[in-house]
């Protein structure tokens, strides 16, 4: 449980604009704040001892991290000489709590937290930051599984060995020895902790730590720990880990290469270096495959405890075959675009909207309602129009050839180009409209009677054959709740669902059946489930306060979004690297792209206050 003590005389009260609330924890690094964003979403605001002269390319490289198991640093600045890191703030306890507490974990466990935290360094290193202070005090245990903190403190510091001099025991004795030593550490560093703070949690000792500074400083340098507690195929992972010489080391992704071989059941010999020079362990060849290619199916339910790829198989005898590979953590490395901004100005019909738009925009508004109308972007010169249609819902097809008018138990189908249109019978309580990503197919959700109006199951409509097909879940027995969305493979949906403790997603083939959960993603947002080439998936983080990105095929958490606009409303997807915010703080009101990474916006349009009501819908797609 995260405990909060009052500010001193002596604190700022805001820094960087998030209002602090109190003092987490001080040590010679850094004194940490638990801090409150504009739209109450709370932070971790870690400030620095003292100050770095490298701080501002240091500080680049944080930003850009984002994993699996990582708390993701979302701005960083400096106030009074000395560096700050703002990161996403996360409940829980940390690991030397818990074990000090609960005793050690359990063989099951403690390599559930090897792959957390060896996930959590493979997305640092690829991105070239150094964590440096990788120890018990830094891993935080919660219901939602372990979060890695605390990175790349070290190196906002004077990060020299008058530091290391300064240290308390209990972080000199996950120093790695080259450092304590007089050298710098830097990823084998980050290895040398993994597998002191793994030791720590199967023990619950810590296996450098001795009655003095000294007496520390030689343990790490000198002296060898014993392995017995740890299962058997653990032991050479850790050793090879704890080498003295840094260059004996294996790197973070062999190491979750290994553990994630384990997890698969494949039988390898272990081998241990045997020239000077460091040398990869052997690795299965289907795995070795799987990393190479960039192919993944989640090490993220390893660390929660959950097999991701678990699928129910459709045959008389149903099997539920589990796999585990390694998620491709620079999937989203690339930088975002850059929007061009806006030149013309286009006033909607018979309402109080103003696009701003650029003719290299990918795709614009095309259809919008609201209580007094639907109106379709289908006029020669791209004006709107009244579409005839009462509708409660409007949809767009991605690449604009549909438009989807839904009233109760009619939806109408419009032809963009041509005006054709058809009406087809759908279910009564048919909800949330939305095509899928090769635009010829829309989702229904299907919805029982109440004022939850749970769902019941889904309905697909085929624009091309006309045909309705309705799919009954009975996602009230199983606890769903909103509305159903597309997978990137077109050939299954997912709605959110509670399980216990747990809020995820729950995906379905289009059969109905249950192909498998993500039961740490939290709730879906919106309707459009994943981004528009279908790489991202987007969720309201389970911690809550942010939104969090996931790669739907592996699970692994990709990117956060935390919401600086007040009473911000997150209207999905524009692109690959932005969402549509609304900012209701306008007058009028603004709609932005936002990119969910680095906060820049670009207007996308504006809207009277009378006409921001809860009827309000937007449609877009390709120009």
């Amino acid at each position: 449980m995260t405990t909060i003590g009052s500010l001193q005389p002596a604190d700022p009260t805001e820094i960087g604009g998030f209002s602090l609330l109190g003092r987490l924890r001080e040590d010679d690094l850094a004194l940490v704040f638990l801090a409150r964003a504009v739209d109450d979403a709370q932070v971790e605001i870690a400030w620095m001892q003292a100050g770095s002269a490298g701080f501002e390319t240091i500080a680049a490289s944080l930003t850009d991290v984002s994993a699996p198991s990582l708390a993701r640093v979302i701005a960083t600045g400096v106030l009074a000489d000395r560096p700050y890191l703002v990161s996403e703030h996360v409940t829980g306890s940390p690991l030397q709590e818990v074990v000090a507490r609960a005793g050690p974990w359990p063989g099951p466990a403690l390599h559930r937290l090897g792959i957390a935290m060896a996930s959590a360094l493979v997305g640092l290193h690829q991105r070239g930051v150094t964590h440096g202070d990788l120890r018990p005090g830094t891993v935080l245990v919660d219901a939602d599984g372990i979060t890695v903190t605390g990175y790349g403190l070290s190196g906002l510091g004077t990060a020299d060995s008058a530091e290391v001099a300064t240290r308390a025991l209990g972080h000199l004795a996950y120093t790695a020895p080259e450092q304590v030593t007089g050298g710098i550490a830097g990823p084998a560093g980050d290895v040398f902790a993994w597998a002191a703070t793994l030791l720590f949690a199967a023990t619950g000792a810590h296996a450098f730590e001795g009655e003095s500074m000294a007496a520390t400083v030689n343990r790490v340098a000198q002296h060898q720990p014993g392995l017995e507690a740890l299962e058997e195929h653990l032991r050479p992972i850790v050793a090879a880990c704890l080498a003295k010489d840094p260059a004996q080391r294996p790197e973070a992704g062999e190491v979750l290469l290994r553990l994630v071989g384990h997890s698969t059941q494949t039988v390898m010999g272990d081998q241990a270096p045997a020239a000077p020079r460091r040398t990869p362990w052997p690795v299965p060849a289907a795995l070795a495959t799987l990393a190479a290619g960039g192919v993944a199916v989640a090490v993220a339910a390893a660390v929660t405890g959950h097999v991701v790829a678990e699928r129910v198989v459709t045959t008389p005898a149903a099997v539920v075959v589990p796999t585990v590979s390694l998620p491709d953590l620079s999937a989203t490395a690339s930088g975002p675009a850059t929007l061009p901004s806006p030149a013309t100005t286009t006033r909607a019909n018979g309402i109080g909207l103003t696009l701003h738009e650029h003719p290299d925009d990918l795709q614009r508004i095309v259809a919008y309602r609201n209580e007094r109308g639907t109106w379709l972007r289908s006029g020669k010169n791209g004006e709107f129009v009244d579409a005839g249609v009462r509708a409660d819902d409007v949809a767009a097809a991605p690449n604009g050839s549909w438009y989807a008018l839904l009233a109760k138990t009619e939806l109408t189908l419009i032809a963009r180009v041509s005006g054709e249109r058809f009406t087809v019978r759908v279910p009564k309580r048919s909800i949330s409209p939305v095509w899928d990503r090769g635009s010829s197919r829309l989702l229904l959700t299907l919805t029982a009677k109440g004022k939850d109006r749970p769902p019941t199951g889904f309905a697909v409509v085929d624009a091309v054959t006309r045909a309705v097909r309705t799919v009954d879940t009975d996602e009230r027995r199983h606890k769903g709740s909103g509305a159903f969305g597309w997978m990137p493979s077109g050939d299954q949906v997912a709605v959110t669902y509670t399980g216990g403790s747990d809020t995820g997603l729950r995906i379905r083939d289009l059969e109905g059946r249950q192909v498998r959960t993500m039961s740490w993603t939290g709730a879906s947002i919106g309707r459009a489930l994943t981004s528009p080439s279908g790489r991202l998936l987007m969720t309201d983080c389970p911690s809550g306060g942010s939104q969090c990105a996931w790669d739907p095929a592996t699970g692994a958490r990709v990117a956060t979004y935390v919401n600086t606009i007040k009473s911000a409303e997150n209207w999905g997807w524009y692109d690959d690297d932005h969402l549509i915010i609304l900012d209701p703080n306008k007058k009028p009101v603004e709609f932005l792209a936002v990119d969910f990474r680095d906060g820049n916006r670009r207007l996308l349009a504006t809207l009277t206050t009378e006409d921001n009501t809860a009827g309000l819908r937007l449609a877009r797609a390709a120009r």
